[in-house]
Protein backbone atom coordinates (compact mmCIF):
# COMPACT_ATOMS: atom_id res chain seq x y z
CA UNK A 1 0.00 0.00 0.00
CA UNK A 2 2.78 2.65 0.54
CA UNK A 3 3.86 2.05 -2.73
CA UNK A 4 0.75 4.31 -3.71
CA UNK A 5 2.51 7.46 -2.12
CA UNK A 6 5.60 9.83 -2.51
CA UNK A 7 8.88 8.12 -1.60
CA UNK A 8 9.06 10.99 0.77
CA UNK A 9 5.90 9.85 2.55
CA UNK A 10 7.18 6.21 2.61
CA UNK A 11 10.34 6.82 4.53
CA UNK A 12 9.14 8.75 7.03
CA UNK A 13 6.15 6.35 7.60
CA UNK A 14 8.15 3.17 7.47
CA UNK A 15 10.50 4.67 9.84
CA UNK A 16 7.40 5.51 12.48
CA UNK A 17 6.15 2.51 12.35
CA UNK A 18 8.94 0.26 12.82
CA UNK A 19 9.83 2.36 16.06
CA UNK A 20 5.96 2.00 16.65
CA UNK A 21 6.73 -1.89 16.36
CA UNK A 22 9.58 -1.80 17.92
CA UNK A 23 7.77 -0.17 21.03
CA UNK A 24 5.46 -1.95 21.02
CA UNK A 25 5.87 -5.49 20.95
CA UNK A 26 8.83 -4.50 23.85
CA UNK A 27 5.92 -4.45 26.01
CA UNK A 28 3.69 -6.82 24.77
CA UNK A 29 4.08 -10.45 25.87
CA UNK A 30 2.72 -13.50 25.08
CA UNK A 31 1.46 -15.27 21.40
CA UNK A 32 -1.95 -14.30 21.52
CA UNK A 33 -1.01 -10.46 22.59
CA UNK A 34 1.25 -10.03 19.99
CA UNK A 35 -1.49 -11.09 17.37
CA UNK A 36 -3.58 -8.85 18.48
CA UNK A 37 -0.71 -5.97 18.04
CA UNK A 38 -0.18 -7.50 14.75
CA UNK A 39 -4.21 -7.07 13.45
CA UNK A 40 -4.22 -3.78 15.00
CA UNK A 41 -1.15 -2.70 12.89
CA UNK A 42 -2.58 -3.88 9.81
CA UNK A 43 -5.83 -2.40 10.54
CA UNK A 44 -4.62 0.94 11.48
CA UNK A 45 -2.66 0.53 8.03
CA UNK A 46 -5.43 -0.03 5.81
CA UNK A 47 -7.52 2.43 7.21
CA UNK A 48 -5.25 5.35 8.55
CA UNK A 49 -2.40 5.68 5.62
CA UNK A 50 -4.63 7.98 3.81
CA UNK A 51 -5.55 10.42 6.12
CA UNK A 52 -2.35 10.31 7.74
CA UNK A 53 -0.76 11.67 4.27
CA UNK A 54 -3.38 13.67 3.71
CA UNK A 55 -3.70 15.53 7.32
CA UNK A 56 0.29 15.47 8.01
CA UNK A 57 2.50 14.92 5.42
CA UNK A 58 0.71 15.03 1.66
CA UNK A 59 1.27 17.82 -0.61
CA UNK A 60 -1.79 19.21 -1.91
CA UNK A 61 0.05 19.10 -5.23
CA UNK A 62 0.61 15.20 -5.28
CA UNK A 63 -3.04 14.49 -4.90
CA UNK A 64 -5.87 14.32 -6.74
CA UNK A 65 -8.95 14.72 -4.50
CA UNK A 66 -11.82 11.83 -4.68
CA UNK A 67 -13.53 12.52 -1.96
CA UNK A 68 -14.57 14.86 1.19
CA UNK A 69 -11.92 15.84 3.42
CA UNK A 70 -14.36 15.21 6.34
CA UNK A 71 -13.96 11.13 5.42
CA UNK A 72 -11.33 8.45 4.39
CA UNK A 73 -10.43 8.78 0.95
CA UNK A 74 -7.91 7.12 -1.38
CA UNK A 75 -6.02 8.37 -4.09
CA UNK A 76 -4.06 7.31 -6.91
CA UNK A 77 -0.79 8.99 -7.33
CA UNK A 78 -0.30 10.82 -10.85
CA UNK A 79 3.68 11.41 -10.24
CA UNK A 80 4.23 7.47 -9.08
CA UNK A 81 1.65 5.08 -10.99
CA UNK A 82 1.87 1.08 -9.54
CA UNK A 83 3.09 -0.99 -12.76
CA UNK A 84 1.27 -3.97 -14.31
CA UNK A 85 4.05 -5.78 -13.05
CA UNK A 86 4.09 -4.16 -9.10
CA UNK A 87 0.30 -5.68 -9.22
CA UNK A 88 1.23 -8.83 -10.53
CA UNK A 89 3.79 -9.31 -8.06
CA UNK A 90 1.96 -7.79 -5.36
CA UNK A 91 -0.23 -10.37 -6.28
CA UNK A 92 1.43 -13.49 -6.60
CA UNK A 93 2.92 -12.65 -2.99
CA UNK A 94 -0.62 -12.59 -1.59
CA UNK A 95 -1.79 -16.20 -2.88
CA UNK A 96 1.38 -17.62 -1.82
CA UNK A 97 1.00 -16.29 1.51
CA UNK A 98 -1.98 -17.52 1.51
CA UNK A 99 -1.93 -20.97 -0.03
CA UNK A 100 0.87 -21.18 2.68
CA UNK A 101 -1.15 -20.55 5.76
CA UNK A 102 -4.04 -22.78 4.48
CA UNK A 103 -1.41 -25.44 4.24
CA UNK A 104 0.27 -25.42 7.33
CA UNK A 105 -3.51 -25.41 8.91
CA UNK A 106 -4.27 -28.46 7.07
CA UNK A 107 -1.33 -30.52 6.92
CA UNK A 108 -1.01 -33.28 9.96
CA UNK A 109 1.61 -32.86 12.32
CA UNK A 110 3.34 -35.95 13.95
CA UNK A 111 2.91 -36.13 17.59
CA UNK A 112 3.62 -38.36 20.42
CA UNK A 113 0.23 -40.25 20.51
CA UNK A 114 -1.21 -42.18 23.44
CA UNK A 115 -0.23 -45.27 22.53
CA UNK A 116 3.26 -44.92 22.37
CA UNK A 117 3.59 -44.95 18.79
CA UNK A 118 3.87 -41.77 16.45
CA UNK A 119 0.18 -41.04 14.97
CA UNK A 120 -0.75 -38.26 12.55
CA UNK A 121 -3.26 -35.62 13.76
CA UNK A 122 -4.08 -31.80 12.14
CA UNK A 123 -3.73 -28.75 14.74
CA UNK A 124 -7.72 -28.53 15.06
CA UNK A 125 -7.99 -32.32 16.05
CA UNK A 126 -5.25 -32.13 18.92
CA UNK A 127 -7.36 -28.87 20.07
CA UNK A 128 -10.59 -30.78 20.02
CA UNK A 129 -8.98 -33.86 21.33
CA UNK A 130 -7.70 -31.51 24.39
CA UNK A 131 -10.63 -29.94 25.00
CA UNK A 132 -12.80 -32.97 25.11
CA UNK A 133 -10.64 -34.78 27.36
CA UNK A 134 -10.80 -32.03 29.78
CA UNK A 135 -14.37 -31.71 29.59
CA UNK A 136 -14.63 -35.45 30.65
CA UNK A 137 -15.58 -36.05 34.47
CA UNK A 138 -12.45 -34.99 36.75
CA UNK A 139 -11.62 -36.93 39.91
CA UNK A 140 -8.59 -35.14 40.79
CA UNK A 141 -5.43 -33.75 39.56
CA UNK A 142 -2.08 -35.71 38.18
CA UNK A 143 1.13 -35.85 39.86
CA UNK A 144 2.86 -37.81 36.96
CA UNK A 145 4.35 -36.92 34.10
CA UNK A 146 1.54 -37.23 31.44
CA UNK A 147 3.11 -39.15 28.24
CA UNK A 148 -0.04 -38.08 26.47
CA UNK A 149 -1.51 -41.53 26.82
CA UNK A 150 -5.13 -40.15 27.27
CA UNK A 151 -8.41 -42.64 25.84
CA UNK A 152 -11.87 -43.13 26.46
CA UNK A 153 -12.13 -46.34 28.16
CA UNK A 154 -13.98 -48.49 25.48
CA UNK A 155 -14.44 -45.99 23.09
CA UNK A 156 -13.50 -45.06 19.90
CA UNK A 157 -9.47 -44.33 19.63
CA UNK A 158 -9.03 -45.65 23.65
CA UNK A 159 -6.29 -48.13 22.93
CA UNK A 160 -3.80 -49.22 25.41
CA UNK A 161 -1.07 -51.02 25.82
CA UNK A 162 -1.81 -54.19 27.67
CA UNK A 163 0.48 -55.49 30.82
CA UNK A 164 1.21 -58.69 30.27
CA UNK A 165 0.96 -61.18 26.92
CA UNK A 166 2.22 -60.67 23.77
CA UNK A 167 -0.03 -59.88 20.59
CA UNK A 168 -3.04 -59.09 23.07
CA UNK A 169 -5.99 -58.04 21.67
CA UNK A 170 -7.05 -55.95 24.83
CA UNK A 171 -3.54 -53.86 23.56
CA UNK A 172 -5.60 -53.00 20.28
CA UNK A 173 -7.68 -50.29 22.30
CA UNK A 174 -4.77 -48.52 23.19
CA UNK A 175 -2.48 -48.79 20.02
CA UNK A 176 -4.50 -49.05 17.29
CA UNK A 177 -3.19 -46.48 14.65
CA UNK A 178 -6.53 -46.12 12.46
CA UNK A 179 -9.23 -43.53 12.79
CA UNK A 180 -12.02 -45.73 13.99
CA UNK A 181 -10.92 -48.50 15.14
CA UNK A 182 -13.48 -51.32 15.95
CA UNK A 183 -15.58 -51.27 18.87
CA UNK A 184 -16.62 -54.31 20.24
CA UNK A 185 -19.49 -54.26 22.46
CA UNK A 186 -21.65 -57.36 24.09
CA UNK A 187 -24.92 -58.44 22.51
CA UNK A 188 -26.82 -58.07 25.88
CA UNK A 189 -25.62 -57.44 29.41
CA UNK A 190 -27.19 -57.00 33.11
CA UNK A 191 -25.44 -55.17 35.73
CA UNK A 192 -27.06 -55.49 39.40
CA UNK A 193 -25.70 -54.43 43.06
CA UNK A 194 -24.99 -57.59 44.60
CA UNK A 195 -27.13 -58.82 47.73
CA UNK A 196 -25.04 -58.62 51.10
CA UNK A 197 -23.55 -61.95 52.17
CA UNK A 198 -24.09 -63.71 48.45
CA UNK A 199 -21.18 -64.43 45.84
CA UNK A 200 -22.07 -65.76 42.00
CA UNK A 201 -18.55 -67.24 41.09
CA UNK A 202 -16.98 -66.39 37.52
CA UNK A 203 -17.14 -68.93 34.54
CA UNK A 204 -13.43 -68.06 34.17
CA UNK A 205 -10.31 -66.25 35.70
CA UNK A 206 -10.40 -62.31 35.58
CA UNK A 207 -6.52 -62.48 35.22
CA UNK A 208 -4.05 -61.23 33.19
CA UNK A 209 -3.55 -64.58 31.17
CA UNK A 210 -4.66 -64.94 27.67
CA UNK A 211 -6.03 -68.64 28.17
CA UNK A 212 -9.58 -69.11 29.72
CA UNK A 213 -7.89 -72.33 31.20
CA UNK A 214 -8.32 -73.98 33.76
CA UNK A 215 -12.16 -73.28 32.92
CA UNK A 216 -13.97 -74.23 29.50
CA UNK A 217 -14.46 -71.94 27.02
CA UNK A 218 -17.33 -70.14 28.24
CA UNK A 219 -19.01 -69.54 25.15
CA UNK A 220 -19.06 -65.65 25.01
CA UNK A 221 -20.70 -65.69 28.45
CA UNK A 222 -19.81 -63.60 30.91
CA UNK A 223 -20.20 -63.87 34.41
CA UNK A 224 -18.72 -62.46 37.57
CA UNK A 225 -19.39 -60.99 40.70
CA UNK A 226 -17.00 -58.39 42.14
CA UNK A 227 -15.94 -54.83 42.49
CA UNK A 228 -15.58 -52.18 40.02
CA UNK A 229 -11.90 -52.42 40.60
CA UNK A 230 -11.35 -55.86 39.81
CA UNK A 231 -13.14 -55.56 36.65
CA UNK A 232 -11.35 -52.20 35.33
CA UNK A 233 -7.97 -54.72 36.35
CA UNK A 234 -9.65 -57.22 34.13
CA UNK A 235 -10.44 -54.95 31.33
CA UNK A 236 -7.45 -53.13 31.17
CA UNK A 237 -5.09 -56.53 31.71
CA UNK A 238 -3.57 -54.15 34.59
CA UNK A 239 -0.09 -56.20 36.30
CA UNK A 240 -0.62 -57.90 39.45
CA UNK A 241 1.58 -54.85 41.16
CA UNK A 242 0.09 -53.79 44.30
CA UNK A 243 2.15 -50.64 43.83
CA UNK A 244 0.18 -49.32 40.29
CA UNK A 245 -3.43 -50.82 41.91
CA UNK A 246 -3.02 -48.87 45.04
CA UNK A 247 -2.32 -45.50 42.79
CA UNK A 248 -5.07 -45.70 40.59
CA UNK A 249 -7.00 -46.59 43.85
CA UNK A 250 -6.35 -43.91 45.97
CA UNK A 251 -8.65 -41.29 43.39
CA UNK A 252 -11.53 -43.13 43.41
CA UNK A 253 -14.43 -43.04 45.70
CA UNK A 254 -14.31 -46.17 48.04
CA UNK A 255 -17.49 -47.61 46.64
CA UNK A 256 -15.18 -48.94 43.74
CA UNK A 257 -14.00 -51.00 45.84
CA UNK A 258 -16.47 -52.42 48.44
CA UNK A 259 -19.53 -52.15 46.44
CA UNK A 260 -20.08 -55.80 44.07
CA UNK A 261 -21.37 -55.72 41.12
CA UNK A 262 -22.92 -59.04 39.33
CA UNK A 263 -22.40 -58.77 35.56
CA UNK A 264 -24.27 -61.08 33.43
CA UNK A 265 -23.58 -60.61 29.37
CA UNK A 266 -23.67 -62.35 26.59
CA UNK A 267 -21.44 -61.95 23.46
CA UNK A 268 -21.85 -63.81 19.59
CA UNK A 269 -19.48 -66.55 18.59
CA UNK A 270 -16.70 -67.87 21.14
CA UNK A 271 -14.51 -64.63 21.64
CA UNK A 272 -11.09 -64.28 22.73
CA UNK A 273 -10.04 -64.01 26.31
CA UNK A 274 -8.67 -60.55 25.19
CA UNK A 275 -12.23 -59.55 23.31
CA UNK A 276 -13.77 -60.26 26.49
CA UNK A 277 -11.52 -57.49 27.59
CA UNK A 278 -12.61 -55.32 25.09
CA UNK A 279 -16.27 -56.10 24.84
CA UNK A 280 -15.77 -54.94 29.31
CA UNK A 281 -14.10 -52.08 28.15
CA UNK A 282 -17.13 -50.82 26.33
CA UNK A 283 -19.33 -52.31 28.53
CA UNK A 284 -17.75 -50.36 31.96
CA UNK A 285 -17.42 -47.24 29.49
CA UNK A 286 -21.40 -47.30 28.48
CA UNK A 287 -23.23 -48.07 32.39
CA UNK A 288 -20.39 -46.83 34.54
CA UNK A 289 -19.26 -43.74 32.70
CA UNK A 290 -15.42 -45.33 33.02
CA UNK A 291 -13.16 -42.44 31.28
CA UNK A 292 -9.27 -43.40 31.84
CA UNK A 293 -5.86 -42.81 30.55
CA UNK A 294 -1.99 -44.05 31.05
CA UNK A 295 0.34 -42.02 32.60
CA UNK A 296 3.98 -42.75 32.73
CA UNK A 297 5.89 -41.97 35.85
CA UNK A 298 9.93 -42.57 36.37
CA UNK A 299 10.00 -44.50 39.70
CA UNK A 300 11.65 -46.80 41.64
CA UNK A 301 11.72 -50.06 40.19
CA UNK A 302 13.12 -53.47 40.49
CA UNK A 303 15.21 -55.02 37.43
CA UNK A 304 14.37 -58.68 36.94
CA UNK A 305 17.60 -60.19 35.38
CA UNK A 306 19.40 -62.96 34.99
CA UNK A 307 21.58 -63.96 37.69
CA UNK A 308 24.33 -65.64 35.23
CA UNK A 309 24.26 -64.40 31.99
CA UNK A 310 22.24 -66.38 28.92
CA UNK A 311 21.36 -69.33 32.04
CA UNK A 312 18.08 -69.72 33.45
CA UNK A 313 17.67 -71.79 37.15
CA UNK A 314 16.49 -75.49 37.04
CA UNK A 315 12.63 -74.29 37.40
CA UNK A 316 12.49 -71.90 34.39
CA UNK A 317 12.37 -73.69 31.29
CA UNK A 318 11.44 -73.06 28.01
CA UNK A 319 7.99 -74.34 27.28
CA UNK A 320 8.93 -76.29 24.00
CA UNK A 321 11.15 -78.48 26.32
CA UNK A 322 8.18 -79.36 28.68
CA UNK A 323 4.82 -81.05 28.52
CA UNK A 324 2.53 -79.80 25.95
CA UNK A 325 -0.63 -78.01 26.74
CA UNK A 326 -4.20 -79.45 27.61
CA UNK A 327 -5.97 -77.29 24.90
CA UNK A 328 -9.52 -78.41 26.11
CA UNK A 329 -10.44 -78.12 30.02
CA UNK A 330 -12.68 -80.50 31.24
CA UNK A 331 -15.38 -77.83 32.72
CA UNK A 332 -15.91 -74.86 34.43
CA UNK A 333 -14.29 -75.14 37.58
CA UNK A 334 -10.39 -75.25 38.18
CA UNK A 335 -8.80 -78.60 37.83
CA UNK A 336 -6.92 -79.84 40.67
CA UNK A 337 -3.35 -78.05 41.13
CA UNK A 338 -1.12 -80.79 40.32
CA UNK A 339 -2.16 -83.51 37.56
CA UNK A 340 -1.07 -87.34 37.91
CA UNK A 341 1.89 -87.42 36.08
CA UNK A 342 3.32 -84.51 38.46
CA UNK A 343 2.64 -81.31 35.95
CA UNK A 344 2.28 -78.18 37.61
CA UNK A 345 0.25 -76.04 36.99
CA UNK A 346 -1.95 -78.49 35.04
CA UNK A 347 -3.09 -76.15 32.73
CA UNK A 348 -1.21 -73.34 30.49
CA UNK A 349 -1.82 -69.68 30.23
CA UNK A 350 -2.42 -68.97 33.55
CA UNK A 351 -0.87 -68.70 36.58
CA UNK A 352 -1.50 -71.02 40.24
CA UNK A 353 -0.16 -70.52 43.92
CA UNK A 354 -1.35 -73.24 46.44
CA UNK A 355 0.26 -73.49 49.64
CA UNK A 356 3.06 -76.04 49.85
CA UNK A 357 4.83 -78.03 53.12
CA UNK A 358 6.50 -76.29 55.79
CA UNK A 359 4.78 -72.69 55.68
CA UNK A 360 5.81 -72.40 52.15
CA UNK A 361 3.84 -70.94 49.14
CA UNK A 362 4.54 -72.51 45.59
CA UNK A 363 3.51 -70.53 42.13
CA UNK A 364 3.61 -71.66 38.88
CA UNK A 365 2.37 -71.08 35.28
CA UNK A 366 2.76 -72.48 32.18
CA UNK A 367 3.47 -71.31 28.43
CA UNK A 368 4.03 -67.44 29.81
CA UNK A 369 5.82 -64.33 28.56
CA UNK A 370 8.69 -63.54 30.98
CA UNK A 371 6.85 -60.06 30.93
CA UNK A 372 3.97 -61.68 32.31
CA UNK A 373 5.70 -63.48 35.01
CA UNK A 374 7.48 -60.18 35.70
CA UNK A 375 3.99 -58.53 36.29
CA UNK A 376 2.30 -60.96 38.67
CA UNK A 377 5.48 -61.70 40.93
CA UNK A 378 4.97 -58.35 42.65
CA UNK A 379 1.25 -59.60 43.54
CA UNK A 380 2.96 -62.78 45.71
CA UNK A 381 6.07 -61.41 46.84
CA UNK A 382 5.28 -57.83 48.08
CA UNK A 383 8.20 -56.61 46.90
CA UNK A 384 7.40 -52.51 47.62
CA UNK A 385 8.22 -51.72 44.20
CA UNK A 386 6.89 -52.59 40.26
CA UNK A 387 8.96 -55.54 38.79
CA UNK A 388 9.94 -54.68 35.52
CA UNK A 389 11.79 -57.58 33.03
CA UNK A 390 15.18 -57.09 31.96
CA UNK A 391 16.25 -60.71 31.38
CA UNK A 392 16.48 -60.18 28.00
CA UNK A 393 14.89 -63.95 27.73
CA UNK A 394 12.05 -63.88 24.47
CA UNK A 395 9.74 -66.68 24.09
CA UNK A 396 7.43 -68.34 26.43
CA UNK A 397 8.32 -70.68 29.54
CA UNK A 398 7.05 -72.99 32.24
CA UNK A 399 8.38 -71.80 35.99
CA UNK A 400 7.55 -72.94 39.39
CA UNK A 401 8.84 -71.65 42.96
CA UNK A 402 8.70 -71.91 45.97
CA UNK A 403 9.15 -70.03 49.17
CA UNK A 404 8.75 -69.64 53.14
CA UNK A 405 5.77 -67.81 53.12
CA UNK A 406 7.03 -65.60 56.10
CA UNK A 407 9.54 -64.13 53.97
CA UNK A 408 6.99 -62.52 52.04
CA UNK A 409 5.94 -60.60 54.93
CA UNK A 410 9.20 -58.45 54.68
CA UNK A 411 8.82 -54.91 53.77
CA UNK A 412 11.86 -54.99 50.81
CA UNK A 413 12.09 -58.55 49.56
CA UNK A 414 15.86 -57.76 48.62
CA UNK A 415 16.29 -57.14 52.08
CA UNK A 416 18.08 -59.89 54.78
CA UNK A 417 15.84 -62.75 56.07
CA UNK A 418 15.55 -62.74 59.40
CA UNK A 419 17.27 -65.61 61.51
CA UNK A 420 13.86 -67.48 62.02
CA UNK A 421 13.08 -68.47 58.73
CA UNK A 422 13.89 -72.04 57.90
CA UNK A 423 13.07 -71.88 54.14
CA UNK A 424 14.41 -70.42 51.17
CA UNK A 425 13.41 -66.34 51.26
CA UNK A 426 11.40 -64.58 48.12
CA UNK A 427 14.76 -63.63 46.53
CA UNK A 428 16.79 -66.78 47.38
CA UNK A 429 14.25 -68.82 45.73
CA UNK A 430 14.24 -66.58 42.49
CA UNK A 431 18.09 -66.68 42.31
CA UNK A 432 18.56 -70.69 43.23
CA UNK A 433 15.24 -72.18 41.17
CA UNK A 434 15.21 -69.61 38.48
CA UNK A 435 18.23 -68.03 38.27
CA UNK A 436 16.93 -64.40 38.51
CA UNK A 437 17.76 -62.01 40.73
CA UNK A 438 16.32 -58.29 41.62
CA UNK A 439 18.43 -54.82 41.35
CA UNK A 440 16.59 -51.98 42.51
CA UNK A 441 16.76 -48.57 40.03
CA UNK A 442 14.42 -46.67 38.21
CA UNK A 443 12.52 -46.60 35.26
CA UNK A 444 9.65 -45.89 33.37
CA UNK A 445 6.14 -47.35 34.35
CA UNK A 446 2.89 -47.13 32.95
CA UNK A 447 0.03 -46.33 35.60
CA UNK A 448 -3.64 -46.34 35.02
CA UNK A 449 -5.80 -43.03 36.00
CA UNK A 450 -9.56 -42.99 36.30
CA UNK A 451 -10.84 -39.62 34.77
CA UNK A 452 -13.89 -39.89 35.57
CA UNK A 453 -16.70 -43.06 36.72
CA UNK A 454 -20.14 -43.15 38.43
CA UNK A 455 -22.40 -45.48 39.87
CA UNK A 456 -23.81 -48.01 37.18
CA UNK A 457 -27.10 -46.35 34.96
CA UNK A 458 -29.98 -48.72 35.14
CA UNK A 459 -30.39 -52.05 32.99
Amino acid sequence: MLRLYPASFRKRYEGEAMLLIRDRFRDETGFVRRARLWWDLVVDALGGLPSAYRNSYGATEDLLSLGAASGPSFHVLVDEPLGQGSIFVAGMTSLMVLLLVAFELGRPIAYQSIYGANGQMSPVEAVVQRLNRGSAGDSGGSDFQQSSRAARAGGPGSQTPASGGSGSEAAMLMTSQSDKPAKMSFEVASIRVSKPGTFTPPNFALDGGDSYAPFADPGGQFLADFPLSVYIQFAYQLPASPERTEAMLARLPKWVTTDHFEIRAKADGHPTKDQMRLMLQSLLADRFGLVAHFETQETPVLALLLDKPGKTGPNLRSHAEGPPCNDHPDGPTPHSAMKADGVFPPDCGSFMLVPAANHEMMIGSRDATMKTIADTLPSVGRLGRPLVDETGLAGRFDFTMHWEREAASASQAWAEAPAELQGPTFQEALKDQLGLKLKATRAPVDFLVVDHVERPSEN
